[in-house]
């Protein structure tokens, strides 16, 4: 089975990372999407930045692949021949916005979301706490792979 985890990972984070490992584990197959969101005109990080990153923490994973979609994500499941479509789900207040979106998809495409928590230490990560968090000039390690935690902190911090 092939599942595909949309996101914007603008950054990707420990979060977002959990729960690729553990899909990894789950899934024959896992693509990873970098969707170019309509409702989020700007990212922090380019689609190239993103992609590199994330090919670059997922790259022990031989079952993951990592790409970037624009337009509908259930056309992208389909072309790319998924199963199900992946989703994590940080809280409660996440769980209505993705219930809607996950019934809508299934109504165009007939592709069914799986959900995911993310272990509990990520649940409370987010972008917007990382870009505060980094503003303040702390420590991104706990929330950013170390593998891409440097150019991560000096990208955040430059942005502000």
């Amino acid at each position: 089975m092939k599942i595909i985890y949309p996101g914007t990972f603008d950054p990707i984070t420990k979060g977002h990372l959990n729960v690729i490992e553990r899909a990894s584990a789950l899934f024959e197959s896992v693509e990873v999407a970098i969707g170019i969101d309509s409702q989020k005109p700007s990212t922090l990080f380019s689609q190239d930045q993103r992609l590199k990153f994330l090919e670059l923490v997922t790259s022990e994973f031989k079952n993951v692949s990592v790409s970037i979609f624009d337009g509908l994500l259930t056309t992208f499941a389909q072309e790319r021949k998924g199963d199900a479509i992946l989703r994590s789900l940080r809280n409660f207040s996440d769980y209505e916005h993705e219930k809607t979106l996950a019934e809508t998809n299934k109504n165009i495409s007939g592709i069914e979301t799986v959900f995911l928590f993310p272990d509990p230490e990520y649940q409370s990560i987010s972008s917007t706490l990382l870009r505060e968090i980094a503003e303040r000039g702390e420590s991104l390690s706990p929330f950013i792979p170390e593998a891409i935690e440097k150019e991560v902190s000096e990208i955040l911090r430059a942005a502000r």
